[in-house]
């Protein structure tokens, strides 16, 4: 299975000068869009945490999950464009994302107790997904694969994508390599990796 971790940024300026509703809104805005995008690539989303999404690919076998998250990750930084303009015209800071990609085994399944359970995936491809996410925050896209997804990318889309270098992510043993579409626009940051 393929995962795709987000995480919404920039929210403490968001807060500062917006209505608690007004956040609320925006904060909403963003997860239907992020939900909108995931559904239409075949995914599945997994769960929210706070301002950050969980979402998986391949849970039911259907079509090739890595083309599908990568879709997934590019739809949501082009809807994320939208959001900000229409956030923009309402003279409010615009808010930016950051998103992990990677794929491996999972198992799926009930986690809790009997009285709360929740269904939701496991594995060491959660976590590293989550901290390919984070990474984006140091790295000139806000969008970083692993090497287990650029591999299972077609040529077109392996030849869109650089290697933004080997990283050590927290309990990793070894640094891993990971990639980035160059042509993704960061709208905080106003430039192109």
């Amino acid at each position: 299975m393929a995962i795709l971790f987000t995480d919404l940024r920039n929210f403490t300026p968001l807060a500062e000068r917006c209505t608690p509703h007004q956040v609320v809104e925006i904060r909403n805005q963003y997860f239907s869009l992020v939900v909108e995008e995931i559904h239409r690539c075949g995914g599945q989303v997994d769960k929210f945490i706070c301002d950050a999404a969980m979402t998986i690919f391949g849970l039911g076998g259907d079509g090739p999950a890595c083309p599908q998250v990568f879709a997934a990750a590019l739809g949501i930084r082009r809807a994320l464009r939208v959001l900000n303009a229409e956030v923009e015209a309402l003279q409010l800071p615009v808010v930016d994302n950051g998103i992990g990609l990677h794929c491996g085994q999972l198992v799926a399944g009930n986690i809790g107790f009997p009285k709360r359970l929740e269904y939701t995936v496991i594995g060491d491809a959660v976590n590293e997904a989550a901290r390919l996410e984070h990474l984006t925050r140091t790295l000139p896209s806000p969008v970083a694969l692993s090497q287990e997804v650029y591999f299972k990318l077609g040529a077109e889309a392996r030849a869109g994508l650089w290697h933004v270098g080997e990283h050590a992510l927290n309990s990793k043993a070894a640094p891993l390599p990971a990639y980035a579409p160059p042509s993704i626009q960061n709208p905080i940051r106003g430039k192109q990796p």
